[in-house]
């Protein structure tokens, strides 16, 4: 029997085609999977366009006591977290909600990443679009601190550790336990964001 084209087909022939038609199809099944679990992805994550991320990289012990002494006119939120870890994600929004909501020099948020993996955390933070520094533990930080469990909330008001907090806060969690120490910062040294 010839094919549309007058070529005689035989049933290697055509068993061959069916199977490269097979393949074709289920690639085309995979891709489409891919592409619909990458939609929904980047769906659940999106954030304000106004939400720059600020990936920083490695962060050492040094640097981060460097970071909390030197905003003695701030309440320091720092936030310990993993890319893994779903109480951690679904954090993020009430930490940028928070962020957004006191001037700079009244709040100062940042993130520290307890992945082992620079490059994913970078990958994530792009994708979520943080409008707070980023950074990965260096391996000095969480130990220091007795981390143990995430997410982990440090915060710290002139320089010393005020509060700490494991597990997940909502945003009212966070305003509630931020809002005090932010009122206790002389006023003369902060404006409120109008």
């Amino acid at each position: 029997m010839p094919d549309r084209w007058g070529h005689p087909l035989d049933h290697h022939h055509l068993l061959s085609g069916m199977t490269t038609c097979i393949h074709m199809r289920s690639r085309t099944l995979i891709r489409a999977l891919i592409t619909l679990v990458l939609a929904l992805h980047c769906f659940v994550w999106t954030v304000p366009e106004t939400a720059l991320a600020e990936y920083k990289g490695m962060l050492s012990g040094d640097k981060f006591m460097e970071l909390v002494s030197h905003a003695s006119s701030q309440v320091v939120v720092v936030n310990f977290w993993a890319t893994w870890c779903g109480p951690c994600r679904q954090e993020f929004p009430a930490l940028m909600a928070l962020r957004k909501q006191y001037n700079e020099k009244e709040l100062f948020v940042m993130g520290i990443s307890l992945d082992y993996n620079p490059g994913a955390v970078k990958f994530f933070a792009d994708k979520v679009g943080f409008n707070y520094p980023i950074y990965v533990d260096g391996g000095e930080i969480a130990p220091a601190f007795k981390v143990t469990a995430i997410p982990r909330i440090l915060v710290f008001v002139d320089g010393k550790l005020e509060a700490s907090h494991v597990g997940y806060m909502s945003e009212t969690s966070l305003n509630s336990l931020i809002k005090p120490l932010i009122s206790s910062v002389p006023s003369q040294q902060v404006q409120k964001k109008s």
